[in-house]
């Protein structure tokens, strides 16, 4: 975490713990790679209260293998049946009606105004539930608690884009 505001992501258990190496890169540059099976991180609740959320989040996918559905991020209101349901968002890694597919390096967004929670917040998998595990690889996720200006959404994908050779 970079805001400042200690909400760094952690592993629940050696386990879960994505692999950093070379053979994961993303134009030269380190990512984690999430196996599909069982890889995912916890991040500390950001906002308890419903208001504006924006996430972007940098990813590729080299193999077709895994669950359903994968999960890039994901944040349940810890009430609703699933993390897309209530006040909890989700971003799916790139699918076929939920079938993985592989995809380059890119930048996926979600943008949900009013009466969202950012809370029981997981990157790799469903935060309602130990499935839908991504395989493949994250590289930088960004969320925030209002929606950027369309000044400030450029000036943070234009960062994003030559950050990662996109």
């Amino acid at each position: 975490d970079q805001s400042g505001h200690g909400n760094d992501a952690v592993v629940a258990a050696d386990a879960n713990r994505p692999l950093l190496s070379s053979a994961n890169q993303i134009y030269g540059r380190l990512t984690l790679q999430l196996d599909g099976v069982d890889d995912y991180f916890n991040v500390p609740d950001i906002r308890g209260s419903t208001g504006d959320q924006y996430a972007y989040v940098v990813s590729q996918r080299k193999y077709v293998t895994g669950s359903t559905w994968q999960r890039l991020i994901s944040s349940w209101d810890g009430v609703s049946g699933d993390d897309y349901q209530g006040s909890g968002w989700s971003i799916l890694g790139d699918h076929s009606t939920g079938t993985a597919i592989v995809y380059n390096p890119k930048i996926s967004t979600t943008a949900i105004a009013t009466d969202h929670t950012i809370i029981n917040i997981r990157l790799g998998s469903n935060a309602s539930a130990n499935n839908q595990f991504l395989h493949g690889n994250l590289a930088e996720v960004l969320i925030f608690d209002t929606i950027p200006t369309s000044e400030e959404d450029a000036q943070i994908l234009e960062y994003l884009t030559l950050r990662w050779g996109l």
